[in-house]
Order: structure tokens, then C-alpha cells, then sequence
């Protein structure tokens, strides 16, 4: 029983080793001869195949809120103090307000936008 489990193991992991050394020599391109030329057909098909246009687009991540803010800020001492004059422009960036009557609601710590 037991050489009969070893013997399948092993005549698969054979196969597989042998199924992806296939792969293997089919993927590498053959180096031309001294004498042949470099541009063949087969040979431009083989140079558009190994760059081909990325499938997956890259997601730009972006982060905002008060303690992105906060964590940006050179100086945290200076971005935390009450001194500083009001900048409505600024200062209203992270304030969340209900959308029908526009009254602050609360304000947004973290934010992430896809």
C-alpha cells in the first residue's frame, strides 16, 4: 500500500517537472545563426510578446483629514495653535456639513478617495 501511494507521488511530481520544463523551452527564444538575420517575422512577433500593455491599471490612493494634516505639518506646534488667523478657506476643508442646510456636523479625521 504504502509503494503504491509513493509510486503516484512520485510519477506525478515526475510529470509536473517535465510538463513545466516543456513550458520552459518553449518560452526561451533560440539565439539566430552567425550567418541568419536578426529580423525574421518570427523573431518580431517573439519582441512584441515580451513587453505586453500592463492589463492592471495602477489606483491612485488619496488620503486627506485633519490628522493627515497633522502628520504632514513641519511644524506641529504651529499647526496646533490657536494664534494663527482663521483661514475660511483652509480651515473649512475639513469640517463635514449635512449637505441640505449646510451646517457642520462634525469633522473628518481621515478620509480616503479612490
Amino acid at each position: 500500500m504504502q509503494r503504491a501511494i509513493l509510486l503516484i507521488l512520485l510519477s506525478a511530481a515526475l510529470a509536473t517537472s517535465s510538463h513545466a520544463q516543456e513550458k520552459a523551452d518553449v518560452s526561451t527564444p533560440t539565439q539566430p545563426a552567425a550567418g541568419a538575420s536578426a529580423a525574421t517575422p518570427s523573431s518580431k512577433v517573439k519582441e512584441t510578446d515580451k513587453n505586453p500593455p500592463p492589463l492592471v491599471k495602477e489606483r491612485i490612493i488619496v488620503t486627506s483629514g485633519f490628522l493627515v494634516e497633522l502628520k504632514r505639518a513641519e511644524n506641529k506646534k504651529k499647526f496646533l495653535s490657536l494664534r494663527q488667523k482663521a483661514d475660511p478657506i483652509k480651515d473649512a476643508e475639513n469640517i463635514w456639513t449635512e449637505p441640505r442646510s449646510g451646517r457642520p456636523m462634525g469633522v473628518r479625521l481621515f478620509s480616503l478617495s479612490f
